[in-house]
């Protein structure tokens, strides 16, 4: 008989394997610099809303793929500046900087600000002051980062520009209010002022007495008629007239030669926007951009006409986002979602496109009507109720990034082709918490009824599959039950692996329907395995499918209380959705080891919330929360760029389900196989 093998040598195999493992799952990051096909560094662009925040250096930054990015801290006046967030709500992860492992993408951040309490302020309390002279010079000494003492008069000083006419100081970047020319006794608290300047005429002369026109070093007069250099980067203003930029809207104040910047539309009440002049008298042409052949520092005129016509359509907000769009409408009294109709188009085409009944809805108190799935680009869109009309021209689209491994060398992945266009051949249904269970889809030629039926049937077609999902759809769960080491509920010992049905007609436990009905199709079970129970609740299961995008409409599509597991599934996408309260997994993606069929996973822009599980047969105690968020196993080319409830949760997550998880089936596999430690 052949002699065992030592216990030392079998636990040093098992120490060098976890090792081997530990190194595999955590520490293959790939900090590279990012290429492209001409061995060129990829640029990208990190884009700040600032929220009513500055920034000095302007709104947008650009860094090399595979670099460490250093977020800028903003400023505002009374705040304290809380940190960048993905999304406008300022939910999820907070940012301070982009690892190296993820600087492969663009990025969009919203800065989150915490009132500052009031506090005492004593005489001799000293303040800070930032001027932005927007081009300007002090030629009196002062610096642009200047003081002020709390208790005392400070006169502001008055900057020169050649061929210019100071206007005042304006604490509003946009130069809104009244102009401010000193600072009382009684004001306090940091400063940023913006210099706002009015161009002479070429005559040379004062625009005023009082006002001299100093020659600047550096730029040309009369005798000395020589050019400057041409500076790379210019201040752009905008003179609103009365009108304002909605919240979310991207306001450039300043562009760098080579760049193409198109001009933000803004709204006023009762007018209707008839675009940017540079003449303040509405001379010449309209300015819609700024060309990359553009030099010079810019200011722009708003030009508005009066609505000749009352409007029975009253619009609320609207604009764009990465490829979709949407206003949202005062309801008008007695006309019910269904009497609005919705059209957009993207500029240069001619003919309207029609919204989709289902994407034009009640959100909260307001009709929202939701354009999903379009290329980048700038749009219009036309809402017609109750024999009245309105357009909405100039909204801009934006693309999502495509340049991961998920999207590398195709031409299409789910229901989109790679610039954002919907497949003409793709099958779109739409999903709400009303029609989950009676939606219906032909796949296959055969017609299936409910959500998690049409996903489970998706193999049987290679027609593309777009998901639609309205608001927040959810699933019935376990009444709760606390973990018993016994593993005895309701009297009952559990004696072996069960599905839902049986669990239920046993009397083990019974789905609480208070908050939400049961989604029909989903898969929920428990399994024994080597003495331990552990559970599989409400997972929608999609095995050996392809093609298939699941999308969530508008700001509120929200998966609650399920998730979904592909199995062996290829040219997937989740975008847009929020995730909370699953049971198990919100999205789980596996394979058959070594033989995966998993490729071509995109999962991005989705927030994932926490996970809440009623009742957890595992001895491990983390289940409560789920089995875990994000799970990818055996998967090639896969891509994922989402929120997380926080960064530290994120990692805890991480560290609890997916490595934790993985290393107790290696652990158990080799004890079942080789007993290692006996």
């Amino acid at each position: 008989m052949a002699r065992g093998v030592p216990v030392l040598y079998k636990r040093f195999i098992l120490l060098i394997a976890v090792m081997g493992f530990l190194v595999l799952n955590v520490g293959c990051r790939n900090s590279d610099v990012i290429v492209n096909s001409d061995n060129e560094r990829v640029k990208y662009t990190v884009t700040f809303n600032v929220c009513g925040g500055v920034l000095s250096d302007g709104n947008e930054i650009v860094f090399y793929g595979g670099d460490n990015v250093e977020l800028p801290v903003p400023y505002r006046e009374g705040y304290t500046f809380a940190g960048w967030f993905r999304d406008p709500e300022c939910t999820g992860a907070r940012f301070y900087y982009i690892d190296s492992d993820y600087s492969n993408s663009n990025y969009e951040f919203w800065a989150k600000w915490e009132k500052n309490d009031d506090a005492q302020h004593e005489s001799g309390a000293v303040y800070h002051i930032t001027y932005i002279l927007n081009s300007g010079t002090f030629t009196d000494g002062t610096n642009e980062n200047d003081s002020y003492e709390f208790g005392k008069e400070k006169i502001l000083p008055v900057p020169k520009r050649y061929g210019y006419r100071f206007a005042g100081w304006y604490e509003d970047e946009n130069f809104s209010g009244d102009p401010v020319y000193r600072l009382s006794e009684t004001s306090m608290g940091d400063k940023t002022f913006y210099a706002l300047w009015e161009k002479l005429p070429d005559t040379g002369e004062p625009d005023n007495p009082g006002q001299d026109n100093p020659v600047i070093p550096g730029e040309p007069d009369s005798d000395n008629p020589e050019k400057p250099e041409e500076p790379k980067s210019y201040s752009i203003v905008f003179n609103l007239n009365g009108g304002k930029f909605t919240d979310g809207v991207y306001v450039p104040d300043k562009y760098i030669t080579g760049e193409r910047i198109v001009l933000p539309v803004p709204v006023r009440e009762d007018h209707i926007f008839a675009g940017w002049y540079e003449d303040e008298n509405f001379s010449g042409e309209e300015i819609k951009e700024i060309p990359v052949n553009a030099e010079g520092n810019k200011y722009f005129y708003a030009k508005w006409t009066k609505s000749e016509e009352e409007h029975l359509i009253t619009i609320k907000a609207f604009g764009g986002g990465k490829e979709r769009a949407y206003v949202e409408i005062e309801p008008i009294d007695n006309i019910g979602a269904d009497g609005y109709s919705v059209f957009y188009r993207a500029d240069g085409e001619t003919d309207w496109q029609r919204l989709d009944g289902e994407l034009v809805r009640f959100s909260g108190s307001v009709i929202r009507a939701d354009v999903t799935g379009v290329c980048a680009g700038n749009y219009s869109i036309k809402i017609e109720a109750a024999g009245d009309s309105v357009t909405l021209t100039d909204i801009i689209v934006k693309a999502y990034e495509r340049t991961c491994d998920a999207f590398k060398n195709l031409k299409s992945l789910g229901g989109y082709y790679i610039d954002g266009k919907k497949r003409d051949e793709a099958t779109v249904i739409y999903v709400s918490e009303s029609s989950k269970n009676t939606v219906q889809a032909k796949i296959g030629g055969k017609t299936y009824t409910g959500i998690a039926r049409i996903l489970a049937a998706a193999s049987e077609s290679r027609v593309p599959l777009i998901v639609r999902v309205i608001g927040r759809v959810s699933a019935a769960s376990w009444k709760y039950l606390d973990y018993d080491s016994s593993n005895t509920y309701n009297g009952k010992p559990l004696l072996g692996s069960l599905d839902q049905s049986a669990l239920i007609e046993q009397g083990y436990n019974s789905l609480d329907t208070e908050e939400a009905t049961v989604l029909e199709g989903l898969k929920s079970s428990i399994e024994l395995k080597d003495e331990t129970f552990d559970s599989y609740w409400n997972m929608c299961e999609i095995s050996k499918a392809g093609n298939i995008t699941i999308e969530g409409v508008g700001d509120d599509a929200e998966i609650n209380s399920w998730g979904f597991a592909f199995k062996n599934c290829g040219y997937i996408e989740v975008r847009n959705l929020k995730f909370c309260d699953y049971p198990e997994n919100a999205c789980l993606i596996s394979g058959n080891f070594p033989d995966s069929d998993n490729s071509h996973i995109w999962i991005h822009d989705n927030y994932f919330g926490e996970g809440k599980n009623n009742w957890n047969v595992s001895p491990y105690a983390e289940k409560v929360f789920g089995d875990g968020a994000l799970i990818i196993n055996n998967v090639s080319g896969v891509s994922s760029d989402n929120n997380f409830i926080s960064a530290s949760q994120t990692a805890n997550k991480f560290n609890r389900y997916f490595l934790y998880g993985n290393i107790a089936k290696v652990l158990r596999w080799w004890y079942n196989e080789f007993k290692l430690w006996t």
